[in-house]
C-alpha cells in the first residue's frame, strides 16, 4: 500500500473512506491558506486529499488571482479619481475601486476554480475507471469567454486612464494651447490693459529707485561735509564752527529718516510689481472668462479626452507606449483565465466528486425508502375449530348428482333423443 509524503494513503481498502489518513495533516499558515481559499478550495480539506505538487499548483493559482485582483485594485482607484476626484487622493473614491476589484477577484475565484471542480473531478473519476456521468462544459465556456471579452474591455479602460495620467502634462499644455488659439481676439483686447498697469507699477519702481539713490548721494556728501567740519572746529575751537556741525548733524538724520521711509515705499511698489506679474495671465483669464466673446476651454473628461486622442494623433511614438501598457494590463488581467485554462490533474477536484456521489447516492436511496408503498397487514390466525375455510384454502368440489331409482325414460323431458345403445 503507498502512501504520499504527506502521510494519507490515496489507495482504498484501509477503512470505510477510501481516503483516510495514515498520519497527522500538514498545518498550512496564514498565507498558505489565504492562498489555497483564492484558488478555489478548502483550505480545511485540502490537505487531506492533495499531494504537495497539487497544493503548490493551487497556492500559485491563488497568487495570480490575488495579484490580478491587487492590480485592478489600484486601476480602478485611478478610474474613480480620475471621473470624479479633485486632483487629490479620496478615501472614499479609492474604497469605491477597491470594492469593484475585490468583487471581480470574487467571480472570478467562484466561476473559473471553485464552480467547475464538480465537472473537473467527475473527469478524473473517469480517467481512473469509474463509470460516472460527466458534465458537459458548455456553462463554463460561456463564462470563459464572457470573462475574455470583460478581460479585453477591463484592461483597455484601465490602459486608457493610466496612460492619460502619464501624459497628463502633455494634455494640460495641448488645452491651453486650443483655448488661447481659439480666443486670441479677446486675449488681444484684455492684454494691453494688464501690460499696462505692469509698465506704470515698472516705472514707479524705476522712480523710486532714483530717488533713493539720491537720498543715499546726498547722505554721504553730507556726511563727507560734517567729517571736515568736524575736523575744522578740533582744530579752531570757535563757536561758528560748532554750531555749523550741530545743523549738519540735524539735516543728516533728517535725510536718513526720509531715505527711511523711501526704502520702505520703494519696497511696497517693488511686491505690489510682483504680485501683478505673477497675477497677470489670472488677471488675463478672469477678462477673458467675463467675456461674452469667449469660448471655453476644453478642461472636463471629455475635453481631456479629446486632447489625449489629439496628442497620440500627432506623435505616434506615444502611441506605441499607450499600446504597451494596454498589453500589459490584459496580461495581468487575463492571468486568472489562463490559469483556469491550464490543465492540472487534481485529486481533490475528484475526491470532492466522489464524495458528492456517496452523498447523493445515500440521500436517493433514503428518499426510496420513504417513498415505497407499504405492504397489506397479514390476516389474524383463525382459532381451532370454528368451522370457517381458510381465505387461501382452495373450495371442496361439488358431488356428482345421482341417479333416481326406476327406469329411466325413453323421451327424456328436455327433447333430445338418448343416444343409441351400443
Amino acid at each position: 500500500m503507498s502512501t504520499l509524503s504527506n502521510g494519507y494513503n490515496p489507495e482504498p481498502g484501509g477503512g470505510p473512506d477510501a481516503f483516510s489518513p495514515t498520519g497527522a495533516p500538514p498545518r498550512l499558515g496564514f498565507l498558505a491558506r489565504l492562498l489555497a481559499r483564492a484558488g478555489g478550495t478548502t483550505p480545511s480539506q485540502l490537505p487531506r486529499y492533495a499531494s504537495p505538487k497539487e497544493i503548490g499548483d493551487i497556492q500559485g493559482r491563488g497568487l495570480i488571482s490575488v495579484g490580478s485582483t491587487l492590480s485592478n485594485v489600484g486601476g480602478f482607484a485611478l478610474i474613480a479619481h480620475t471621473l470624479y476626484g479633485n486632483g487629490h487622493f479620496s478615501p472614499s473614491l479609492f474604497a469605491i475601486g477597491a470594492g469593484a476589484a475585490l468583487f471581480v477577484g470574487v467571480a472570478d475565484v467562484c466561476c473559473l476554480y471553485r464552480f467547475p471542480l464538480h465537472r473537473i473531478g467527475l473527469k478524473e473519476l473517469r480517467k481512473a475507471g469509474l463509470r460516472c456521468t460527466t458534465l458537459g462544459g458548455h456553462v463554463s465556456a460561456i463564462v470563459t469567454a464572457f470573462r475574455i471579452g470583460q478581460a479585453v474591455a477591463t484592461s483597455a479602460t484601465v490602459a486608457f486612464f493610466v496612460s492619460m495620467m502619464a501624459y497628463r502634462s502633455d494634455i494640460g499644455a495641448k488645452i491651453e494651447s486650443d483655448y488661447l488659439a481659439e480666443n486670441k481676439a479677446v486675449i488681444a483686447q484684455a492684454t494691453p490693459v494688464y501690460d499696462a498697469s505692469i509698465t506704470r507699477a515698472t516705472g514707479a519702481v524705476k522712480e523710486q529707485t532714483a530717488l533713493t539713490r539720491s537720498l543715499d548721494a546726498q547722505i554721504a556728501v553730507l556726511q563727507q561735509n560734517l567729517i571736515r567740519a568736524t575736523v575744522r572746529a578740533s582744530r579752531n575751537a570757535k563757536a561758528a564752527s560748532a554750531a555749523t556741525t550741530d545743523n549738519g548733524a540735524a539735516q543728516l538724520a533728517s535725510l536718513e529718516a526720509k531715505r527711511t521711509a523711501e526704502y520702505a515705499r520703494l519696497d511696497g511698489l517693488k511686491v505690489d510689481l510682483a504680485r501683478m506679474i505673477e497675477d497677470r495671465n489670472a488677471g488675463i483669464q478672469k477678462a477673458v472668462d467675463s467675456s461674452s466673446d469667449r469660448k471655453p476651454k476644453r478642461d472636463g473628461f471629455l475635453g481631456r479626452v479629446t486632447a489625449f486622442s489629439e496628442i497620440l494623433r500627432e506623435n505616434p511614438l506615444r502611441l506605441v507606449i499607450v499600446g504597451a501598457i494596454e498589453a500589459i494590463a490584459f496580461g495581468i488581467e487575463i492571468a486568472p483565465v489562463l490559469a483556469h485554462w491550464i490543465y492540472v490533474p487534481s485529486a481533490y477536484a475528484a475526491a470532492m466528486a466522489l464524495d458528492h456521489l456517496r452523498r447523493t447516492t445515500a440521500l436517493a436511496r433514503q428518499g426510496a425508502a420513504l417513498s415505497a408503498p407499504e405492504e397489506p397487514p397479514p390476516p389474524p390466525d383463525e382459532k381451532p375449530g370454528d368451522g370457517r375455510d381458510e381465505p387461501d384454502d382452495p373450495k371442496p368440489p361439488a358431488p356428482e348428482p345421482r341417479r333416481k331409482r326406476g327406469r329411466p325414460r325413453k323421451s327424456p323431458l328436455n327433447g333430445h333423443q338418448p343416444p343409441p345403445l351400443a
